[in-house]
């Protein structure tokens, strides 16, 4: 990965931060479907360089960093095409080269939670002969979520989920892909 794009969420008062993130995102998502190949995969890379996932806050942050192995791959995004119905809520920086010394490298990656409490309880009563409630006794309730996540709505059945997101720190830059999320268990962005 080469060049990169960043997006800055503006501070809005009567909006909340992690809102205006989760609708831009989603308007990421749909640019990255249309942009993938025949595996499913997008030459596009996500970062979000205020991650924090300690601690009392944690979140995303406002950046978001789109990457791209050359400048063409990440002009014909059209970034300020796709987030034009946010324009007033975002600011959006020019196609830059990555700096030449960098901090490290990290992995985004999508987290999968196990599924909720009231899921594990009706399959263990089921699977072992006991009441619902009995089983809700054995599965403690969870406290804040494990990872900072953004808000989206699925485009096949309109539901709505939460789509957790896990940074993991490597030694090296690799690239196999991302999702059409623009997330990698394998695939490493610089961290500057």
């Amino acid at each position: 990965m080469e060049y990169y794009q960043e997006i800055t969420i503006l501070p809005e008062p009567e909006m909340p931060t992690n809102f205006i993130l989760s609708k831009v995102y989603q308007q990421l998502h749909i640019a990255f479907v249309e942009h993938q190949d025949a595996q499913g995969q997008v030459p596009y890379g996500v970062a979000f360089p205020e991650y924090q996932e300690e601690g009392e806050r944690i979140g995303l942050g406002r950046k978001i960093r789109i990457f791209a192995a050359d400048e063409k791959t990440l002009e014909d995004l059209s970034l300020s095409h796709v987030l034009q119905r946010y324009a007033d809520y975002i600011h959006l920086k020019r196609t830059r080269r990555i700096p030449g010394q960098v901090k490290g490298y990290c992995c985004y990656c999508r987290y999968h939670q196990d599924g909720s409490r009231a899921q594990k309880a009706r399959r263990y009563a089921k699977r072992h002969g006991i009441t619902v409630e009995e089983a809700m006794q054995l599965f403690p309730k969870k406290g804040r979520p494990e990872y900072p996540y953004v808000q989206l709505t699925s485009a096949t059945n309109g539901h709505k989920f939460r789509l957790y997101v896990r940074r993991i720190p490597v030694q090296s830059e690799e690239n196999s892909g991302f999702s059409v999320y623009g997330l990698s268990s394998q695939s490493s962005l610089p961290v500057f």
